[in-house]
C-alpha cells in the first residue's frame, strides 16, 4: 500500500506519541473484561482493523456500497490539530454531502482557528454546526459565523436561531438544531423541539444537541438533558445523535426511552434497527478529535447498546475487545439516507479516522 506523505506524517505523529505516553495508558487500562449476558457473545483481546473496499460507488473505497441518495457526517467535540484535521480528512474523502459539529469546536475559545481548520473540508463538503458547553465563552462571535454559514448553504430552508434553536429541510433531511441543556430557556427549548417535530414533512429526522443522559452513553457523565426531550422525538421517529462524551455509542432501536426498567426498550438485532412513530436510537459521535475518553463500569449491565468505541474497551458485532485507542481514537458517524434508490432504507456506519476502518455498520429501515 502507497501511503501520502501527510498520510506518513500522520503514522509517525501517533507511534512518537503512542511511544511516549504508551505506560500511563496501559496502566489506565488494566480492568477486567465483563461480558453482558443480552449484548456480547464473545470476548477477545485485540482487533483487527480491516477496512471495507469493494471499489463501489460509494464515494469512498472504505465504504461499501452504491452511493445513497443523501450522505449526513456527524461529530462532535473537536479541538485543534492533527487529530482532528484527520477525521475532516475523512469527512471530505468519504463523500459527505454535508456534515453537522456537535458542539465543543476548539476548546481555547478560538473561532477564527476552528473556522480556518474548516477549510480541510473543501468547498464540496458544506457544514452546519450547534452549541457545546465549551463554545459558550465565546458564542456570540461563533454564532455569527454559524449564521452566515446556514444562510450560504441552506438560505431560507432553516429557521430559527442558527447554531442553538433551529429546524432544517436539506437535502431531503431534517433535523433539529438545539442548544438544550446548554444555552437558552429549557422550556423554550423543549418547546421549539415539540413544535418542529410537529413540522416536519422529511421521511428521515434528526434530533442533534451536545449534551446527553448517563444512560444514553458510555463514559460517566451525568443526566444533563431529562427524557422530555428524547421521548418527543422517539414519538415522532426521529433519530438522535449527540455528543460531549468523548466516545463513540449506538444503541439499537429503542421503544421506552427513558424507562430503565425495560431497557429503554431496546428490541431487534444488534445491526438491523427501525425509526418510525415509538421507535428510534441514539448515538454518540464524541470522537472529532479533541480526546478519547475510557469506557465508564457503570455501563457493563447495560443492555441497550448495538456497539462502541471508547479509549480502552470496544464492541461491535457482539464482540468485545479491549484495544488501547488513546491516541488514534477518533472518528466520524455516517448515516446514509435513500440507500439503493429506495428512499425508506438507509445505513450507519461509524469509521475510524486514521486507519479507515468501518468500526460499526448498521442497516436503518424507515417504518
Amino acid at each position: 500500500m502507497s501511503w501520502s506523505p501527510e498520510m506518513r506524517m500522520r503514522i509517525v505523529l501517533a507511534l512518537v506519541l503512542a511511544a511516549t505516553s504508551g505506560v500511563a495508558c496501559r496502566a489506565r487500562r488494566a480492568r477486567p473484561v465483563v461480558r453482558s449476558a443480552v449484548q456480547h457473545s464473545a470476548v477477545v483481546t485485540k482487533t483487527k482493523a480491516t477496512a471495507v473496499n469493494d471499489g463501489g460507488t460509494s464515494g469512498a473505497s472504505f465504504l461499501s456500497g452504491n452511493r445513497p441518495m443523501v450522505r449526513v457526517a456527524l461529530i462532535g467535540d473537536q479541538g485543534l490539530g492533527v487529530r482532528p484535521q484527520t477525521v475532516l480528512d475523512l469527512i471530505r474523502e468519504a463523500g459527505a454531502d454535508f456534515v453537522v459539529i456537535l458542539g465543543d469546536f476548539d476548546y481555547i475559545d478560538q473561532p477564527p482557528a476552528w473556522l480556518a481548520q474548516l477549510e480541510r473540508l473543501g468547498r464540496d463538503v458544506p457544514w452546519f454546526a450547534l452549541v457545546g458547553n465549551h463554545d459558550v465563552k465565546q458564542w456570540p462571535l461563533y454564532s455569527r459565523l454559524i449564521a452566515k454559514q446556514q444562510r450560504a448553504v441552506a438560505g431560507d430552508q432553516c429557521s430559527g436561531t442558527p447554531g442553538s434553536q433551529s429546524l432544517c429541510e436539506y437535502r431531503g433531511v431534517a433535523f433539529i438544531l438545539s442548544g438544550l441543556g446548554t444555552i437558552g430557556d429549557r422550556s423554550g427549548q423543549e418547546a421549539f423541539i415539540k413544535n418542529s417535530l410537529n413540522q416536519i414533512k422529511s421521511h428521515w429526522k434528526l434530533c442533534l444537541w451536545h449534551k446527553t443522559q448517563h444512560d444514553m452513553q458510555v463514559g460517566e457523565k451525568k443526566d444533563e438533558m431529562g427524557w422530555d426531550p428524547y421521548r418527543a422525538c422517539e414519538a415522532s421517529g426521529a433519530i438522535i445523535v449527540t455528543g460531549h462524551e468523548h466516545s463513540y455509542a449506538r444503541t439499537r432501536t429503542l421503544t421506552a426511552v427513558g424507562d430503565k426498567s425495560l431497557g429503554h426498550g431496546a428490541t431487534g438485532p444488534l445491526n438491523q434497527l427501525s425509526v418510525g412513530r415509538g421507535r428510534t436510537f441514539v448515538a454518540v459521535s464524541g470522537l472529532g478529535g479533541v480526546e478519547t475518553r475510557l469506557f465508564g463500569e457503570s455501563h457493563l449491565s447495560d443492555t441497550w447498546w448495538g456497539a462502541y468505541f471508547t479509549a480502552n474497551r470496544q464492541s461491535a458485532n457482539g464482540i468485545v475487545t479491549e484495544d488501547n485507542h488513546v491516541i488514534d481514537g477518533v472518528g466520524a458517524l455516517f448515516l446514509d439516507f435513500g440507500v439503493d434508490g429506495d428512499v425508506g432504507r438507509g445505513r450507519g456506519r461509524f469509521v475510524t479516522a486514521f486507519d479507515r476502518h468501518v468500526f460499526d455498520d448498521f442497516s436503518i429501515h424507515f417504518e
